[in-house]
């Protein structure tokens, strides 16, 4: 019995048809168009470098970068060591979450609308030196806010150093005096945001002590007024020096009383019919008719000295209370103040927007040395799979 004659299979054929997986099936097509190695190379590689040699090389303005160097600092007694230890000797620390707050701030939408606003950014990026590709607005694009905000965070960057905590501003425009002007001005806006900052922390920390400081000046004021009513409508400054006099005068009086009724006993046993007795006996009967007066003045019932002095007590503590409570309440408030004050952050410029005479941007080499390995780096790793797709397929 004879066996049916098969064509043998061409060299680089894949497998027994209806057998090829979805790769084995993409580069099959790809060797079917013979599009070979030299040709992805071209393609792949050659062709985005030469693109990045004209623009970079021929097209591409140059571009000025203006270079500012700032530090967020707050009031703290923590001790370390290094850099920070140097600040931190003169009470000064490093606020690394404020730093983050600025950095944040200089990239915002707020920023962009605010430098818009007083340097008038869109003019400033749209440059006559700028070529077709950097120029603002970009090219199919129309202006908007929203683009307007997208070129600015190509051109504006912060980066925040780990170790020191000091935070580089780079602005790059196609003008060296308009790179300057926008850092400066990013430069200013941030420290007033730092000091808005700082307000509104101060404004919210005291807000509650100087309510409190309000409630007790108010009690005091109360307590105050009661306290001179009462001295109005009884006639007396002080019931305690009132009741001293008043009971210096009682036991006066008793004892002239007392002194008169021995003369008088002394007498009546002497002369019981003598003239005298009956001046004595007067004199006695007034005394005692004042000391009961004096005595019932003093504590004797409704309007008595006694119930005088003892409203008067109830009203001068409530006074006294008010004025301790008063007194704790400025306590509290300067308390507030100074722990405000020692929260506040502050923002120091280390270096100063610089005015750059050399065009740093666009690092041409670097650029096409990025492209040409960007490029090769795919081209090798799509002819790795291929090759091994191949090898996988024979």
């Amino acid at each position: 019995m004879s066996l049916p004659l098969t064509k043998p299979s061409p060299p680089g054929a894949i497998g027994v048809e209806g057998s090829h997986t979805p790769a084995e099936k993409f580069f099959a097509k790809f060797r079917a168009l013979r599009l070979g190695r030299a040709w992805l190379f071209r393609l792949g590689v050659i062709f985005p470098t030469l693109v990045a040699i004209v623009y970079y090389g021929l097209i591409a303005a140059p571009q000025y970068v203006s270079v500012s160097q700032f530090i967020v600092r707050s009031v703290n007694n923590a001790q370390t060591s290094g850099f920070d230890a140097f600040f931190r000797t003169f009470g000064i620390s490093r606020a690394v979450d404020d730093t983050n707050v600025v950095q944040n701030f200089i990239l915002s939408r707020d920023a962009v609308a605010a430098l818009d606003k007083k340097l008038n950014l869109r003019k400033i990026f749209e440059n006559p030196k700028a070529d077709i590709v950097a120029r603002y607005p970009p090219p199919f694009f129309k202006d908007s806010n929203e683009r307007l905000y997208r070129y600015y965070q190509s051109h504006v960057t912060v980066i925040q150093g780990t170790s020191q905590g000091i935070a580089t501003l780079r602005v790059a425009t196609f003008d060296a005096a308009s790179a300057q002007k926008i850092a400066a001005a990013l430069m200013g806006l941030a420290e007033g945001m730092v000091n808005q900052l700082n307000d509104r922390a101060q404004h919210d920390s005291v807000k509650a002590s100087e309510e409190t400081k309000a409630l007790a000046e108010q009690n005091l004021l109360k307590a105050q007024a009661a306290l001179t009513a009462f001295r109005n409508k009884e006639a007396m400054v002080d019931p305690d020096k009132n009741s001293v006099a008043d009971l210096e005068t009682s036991s006066t009086l008793a004892l002239d009383l007392a002194q008169t009724l021995v003369q008088m006993r002394q007498n009546v046993e002497a002369a019981p019919a003598g003239p005298v007795n009956a001046v004595l006996s007067a004199k006695a009967k007034a005394l005692q008719q004042a000391v009961d007066r004096q005595r019932a003045a003093i504590a004797g019932g409704n309007g008595a000295l006694v119930d005088k002095m003892s409203e008067y007590d109830q009203l001068k503590l409530s006074r006294d209370i008010a004025q301790k409570s008063f007194e704790g309440s400025v306590a509290s408030l300067e308390t507030a103040r100074q722990e405000a004050r020692r929260k506040q952050i502050y923002l120091e410029e280390v270096v100063q927007p610089s005015l750059p005479d050399v065009a740093d941007e666009p690092q041409r080499w670097r650029m096409i040395l990025t492209v040409f390995a960007s490029t090769f780096a795919v081209f090798a790793v799509l002819w790795l799979i291929a090759v091994g797709a191949s090898e996988h397929a024979q």
